[in-house]
């Protein structure tokens, strides 16, 4: 069999296992970047938590909204700063509470923490929702005192009251509050560096390397510490781009 053929029958190989789990497929976006697995999206978008546009819009506007905090100076872009990778750079964030009072640490990236299996520096957060609640209520971060607080300062504002009943079909609440920064949250994802290239490729052209050699002439272990009959090589007309599945770690392409 020439190369050409066998590449193509590796292709659809993978191609219709991948076609039986279109219906399911659907909730995964159709941009994500090389890196960045569609399997791990699934796993770690909760049913019913995948961002919509107006939802992660809403989120958005939130997590840019000084309004939220107690005294209108502080919003969750203060110490996460989306032209800074999400961050702000400094050793300690600063809240309502400075100069005189700092965090106790530094702002993590919202860049991929959608995959992060706890929120927090210490993980005491175990969801993007659940993480979304804690800095509004933190005195030093923005001062607000309740939850009760935060969601009656937010009905008063008429933007609000109609983007929240857009979303939800509700007025506000602070569930609600929480679950549309962490859809927006779940649209920050980043991939394509160079270490997803050469990881991506490098690995798919030493499979389909292997995929020609005599299975009694193989290396067992290739040059990425990946056996090698752990990955198989699909090749997209679209840019000829490798995807791999890794069988140990996911045993079906679904």
């Amino acid at each position: 069999m020439s190369r050409s053929r066998m590449a193509l029958a590796l292709a659809v190989a993978v191609l219709l296992p991948r076609l039986a789990c279109a219906a399911d497929d659907a909730r995964v976006p159709s941009d994500l970047p090389l890196g960045v697995s569609p399997v791990l999206y699934k796993i770690s978008v909760p049913p019913g938590g995948e961002p919509t546009p107006a939802k992660a819009a809403l989120g958005e506007k939130l997590f840019n909204d000084k309004r939220l905090s107690v005294n209108d100076t502080v919003s969750c872009a203060t110490c996460h700063v989306p032209e800074k990778g999400f961050v702000d750079h400094k050793p300690l964030s600063e809240g309502v509470g400075a100069p005189k009072q700092r965090t106790q640490r530094n702002s993590p990236t919202v860049l991929n923490a959608m995959f992060n299996a706890t929120q927090f520096w210490d993980g005491r957060a175990p969801s993007l929702e659940e993480q979304a609640k804690l800095p509004i209520l933190n005195p030093i971060e923005m001062g607000q005192k309740s939850p009760d607080d935060v969601v009656a300062k937010v009905a008063k504002l008429p933007e609000y009251r109609d983007a929240f009943q857009k979303v939800f079909g509700r007025a506000p609440t602070y569930d609600d509050l929480a679950a549309a920064i962490a859809a927006f949250e779940r649209t920050q994802y980043a991939g394509d560096s160079p270490f997803d290239q050469a990881l991506t490729f490098g690995a798919c052209r030493q499979s389909m390397r292997l995929s020609l050699v005599p299975r009694s002439r193989r290396n067992p272990v290739s040059p990425l510490r990946l056996p090698s009959s752990t990955v198989i090589p699909l090749i997209q007309t679209a840019g000829l781009r490798c995807i791999l599945w890794e069988r140990l770690v996911y045993p079906t392409p679904c």
